[in-house]
């Protein structure tokens, strides 16, 4: 008699989407340095670096219209030309302190392995395209057969619009398709689209990433057999990720409320 298949050895995945920061590389110090300069340059706003990790996800003039709004109580207080010529100093001010900064080859080790376990991996990440390009080339993202960044969408997370455009272009199923994050945005974004999603705690406190279906310390985690095994057997034994509505206002409030100012 041939022996029953377990759980996990049924249930497979038709696709893997990893969020870029934090998750595959932890830029997010940055980018919290980076965000407290020029608020400080430009608005005389002395803010935590852990602003870089609450704001994940978030476009950058929704970030400056938060922390305007949680300093002053106001939302804008410059053109939108204005925003973004702060924006684009903000970058290029990121890119300076990250310096020559690459994957390790420990990610491109890991992101191997996972090829070989489901049909196709895809890169989906809110990060401006230069800031991209400047850590990982285009020939280096070959490796994933789909790939988008902020510049991609007209939406952003927390909407699903993100991950199920990918899942579309890699003809992948929803509800078979797992999404690998670290921010509080793109989990929700994960969930709202009907996904698996696996929360990385490499920028945030595992309690505030309880939305997802399963926690892990690092991205490295995931590749290892046992944890891959017990991942898919919970997955089995759900049945189906299920999903959460967007809830954006009440997302943005949440942050809002966790930025932190300091006395000048």
């Amino acid at each position: 008699m041939t022996a029953l298949k377990t759980k996990e050895q049924v249930y497979k995945l038709d696709a893997v989407l990893f969020d870029f920061d934090g998750v595959l590389i932890n830029t997010i110090p940055f980018h919290g340095r980076a965000w407290a300069w020029i608020m400080k340059e430009q608005f005389g706003i002395s803010l935590d670096d852990s602003i870089g990790a609450v704001t994940e996800g978030l476009r950058s003039e929704q970030i400056i219209k938060l922390i305007l709004a949680k300093a002053h109580g106001i939302e804008k207080t410059k053109t939108k030309k204005e925003l973004q010529s702060i924006i684009e100093w903000k970058r290029r001010y990121y890119r300076e302190i990250v310096g020559p900064l690459e994957l390790d080859q420990s990610i491109y080790t890991m992101l191997q392995k996972i090829k070989q376990r489901v049909r196709k991996i895809g890169l989906v990440t809110s990060t401006n395209r230069n800031n991209l390009d400047h850590i990982i080339s285009e020939s280096k993202r070959s490796i994933f057969d789909f790939v988008s960044h902020g510049e991609t969408s007209e939406k952003v997370k927390p909407e699903p619009d993100p991950f199920l455009f990918a899942a579309r272009s890699l003809n992948a199923s929803p509800e078979r398709t797992l999404v690998i994050e670290n921010s509080i945005l793109g989990i929700r974004a994960a969930r709202a689209s009907g996904m698996w999603c696996a929360a990385i705690s490499s920028t945030l406190a595992p309690k505030l990433l309880h939305e997802a279906h399963i926690l892990f310390h690092s991205t490295l985690e995931i590749v290892e057999t046992k944890n891959w095994k017990k991942m898919l057997q919970l997955f089995a034994e759900r049945g189906a990720p299920g999903s959460l509505q967007v809830k954006r206002e009440a997302l943005l409030e949440n942050i809002r409320a966790r930025i932190k100012i300091l006395d000048n």
